[in-house]
């Protein structure tokens, strides 16, 4: 992988490789920094051009305060898929006690999981549990999390 030039004076770089919250909030944007996709990053051209960046500029150019620890997960719907029930509610757990705002459901089946991802809102099945409401379903972005047996 590619490493950004400029990773050591990016707070972006700094906040998300440090917190594994972080990382699946911006699952899509921190590519820009460890896979060659930097020179299309806003914060790169900023710090390239000698330029201080924003405090909340993202990669894509968006604004949000990737440096607020107590917001890690809100608006956010992780979906855990898994055919160990075991494993699944491990994960679950986790991904709940990593994300606070975040809504995690466990799927028992893929077609439930894609079902869950394309849902504006929480689905009712009787074989998925949620273990918290998302903060804003309606506009939560999503997250797959699932084991190397069930990801096809």
């Amino acid at each position: 992988m590619s490493t950004c030039p400029r990773s050591d004076s990016c707070g972006f770089f700094r906040a998300v490789q440090a917190s594994l919250a972080k990382r699946l909030k911006y699952a899509t944007l921190f590519p820009y920094c460890n896979t060659g996709g930097h020179h299309g990053c806003a914060i790169h051209n900023f710090l390239a051009d000698g330029r201080t960046p924003p405090l909340d500029l993202l990669p894509n150019g968006g604004i949000d305060d990737y440096a607020d620890t107590a917001s890690a997960g809100n608006g956010m719907k992780v979906v855990v898929l898994d055919d160990s029930a075991v494993f699944a509610m491990f994960a679950a757990n986790a991904v709940a006690a990593t994300l606070p705002g975040a809504s995690v459901v466990r799927c028992e089946t893929y077609r439930e999981a894609v079902d869950e991802l394309a849902a504006p809102v929480p689905r009712r099945c009787e074989r998925r549990s949620e273990l918290r409401p998302a903060a804003d379903a309606g506009h939560a972005p999503a997250v797959a999390v699932a084991s190397r047996s069930t990801a096809r």
